[in-house]
């Protein structure tokens, strides 16, 4: 058993090898009580591969003509005429402030003239067919839609990007391409024929704001380079409360393009910023600390993962920390190896001078 001292300079030793608790609080690398971390949520996860080995999906359910590649991709419409299909979470069970991260891609022939588009849901509904982008109209929560066609919309560039609160009652304003709906939108020339798969978080604080960002011009970035498309507070951001799916579904008309799903990510959020600005606050931060003394590094404005730098500062430090408890060990033990030689010698001593008196 290790003696007092001894534990002592052992916790001394392992403190010193910690990540600094400092810059750990500030930028949310720790995943103490009281600072902003997120967690994966894995009943929303979607990553290669999409079937397991029964031919199945764990965690979604599918429906009308979507087609699955389990290595490559999730197809809701081909670029073909009159398609429709949708993928919809198994469980209603999204965390109560939470971050998508998803990757997709709308692409096909068309050049000028395709359509219609894909939505991502936060519903009290599963997965139904139906004319609002191959889901059902009349919804309860978030329709988030990306619009390639542009119907009616004046002074609008397509494709368009808007959100629409559904209360279950109000249909989607299919003429106008939404019009009467819109909470909040934005134009993204060049999210048809991307150069490479495109990119989109959404972000939920419950009671504070919600907010969409892209990233479809910079595909190869490493970090992403988002883009925001919108930010909504107040009562406007405010989802319903309890027993929310997860979907995505898409449709095509007359007109044609393929819409896939490439991955999809949700994380439940522990003490999360209060405002869009704090959270690109966070993220510049992260991105500056991961950089610091790199003469080739940004001037902050890029965002930076945060889960792999806190994996990578945990993993570095659990592999510092044993390779301290080793040497301790050896030193402990080659210390009581000491103590039994020193103890022998005394014993061997004392038994001579006994002999010697007689």
């Amino acid at each position: 058993m290790l003696s007092v001292p001894v534990f002592t300079s052992l916790v001394a030793l392992l403190a010193c090898f910690a990540p600094n608790s400092v810059a750990a609080q500030q930028y949310g690398l720790s995943n103490t009580a009281d600072t902003y971390h997120r967690l994966e949520s894995y009943p929303h996860a979607l990553k290669m591969p999409f079937l397991d080995k029964y031919l199945s999906s764990r965690f979604y359910d599918y429906g009308g003509d979507t087609l699955i590649k389990s290595d490559s991709f999730i197809r809701l419409t081909g670029d073909r005429a009159g398609e429709a299909g949708w993928l919809f979470s198994k469980l209603p069970a999204m965390p109560e402030s939470f971050q998508i991260e998803f990757d997709f891609k709308i692409h096909g022939h068309g050049t000028t003239l395709y359509g219609d588009g894909l939505a991502l849901w936060i519903t009290s509904h599963k997965g139904e067919l139906g004319p609002v982008f191959g889901s059902k109209d009349k919804f309860q929560g978030l329709g988030l839609f990306f619009d390639t066609y542009k119907n009616n919309r004046p002074n609008k560039a397509f494709p368009y990007v808007m959100a629409m609160m559904g209360d279950g009652n109000t249909e989607y304003d299919r003429a106008n391409d939404g019009l009467a709906n819109e909470l909040a939108g934005c134009s993204a020339r060049g999210l048809h024929n991307p150069r490479d798969i495109s990119h989109a978080r959404l972000t939920y604080v419950k009671g504070k704001f919600m907010s969409l960002d892209l990233d479809y011009k910079t595909p190869d970035a490493e970090p992403r380079q988002w883009t925001n498309c919108f930010v909504l507070e107040g009562e406007k951001a405010q989802l319903p409360s309890t027993g929310l799916f997860l979907g995505f579904s898409a449709r095509t008309g007359q007109l044609t393009e393929n819409h896939d799903i490439h991955r999809v990510q949700v994380y439940s959020l522990r003490n999360p910023p209060q405002t869009y600005s704090d959270l690109r606050d966070h993220d510049a931060g992260m991105y500056t600390v991961a950089n610091a003394g790199n003469s080739g590094s940004s001037n902050g404005k890029r965002l930076y993962s945060q889960k792999s730098q806190s994996k990578g500062s945990w993993l570095g430090f659990f592999g510092k920390a044993l390779g301290v408890v080793a040497v301790i060990i050896v030193l402990v033990f080659a210390y009581g190896l000491y103590l039994t030689k020193v103890k022998d010698k005394r014993e061997k001593a004392n038994r001579d001078a006994y002999y010697m008196s007689y």
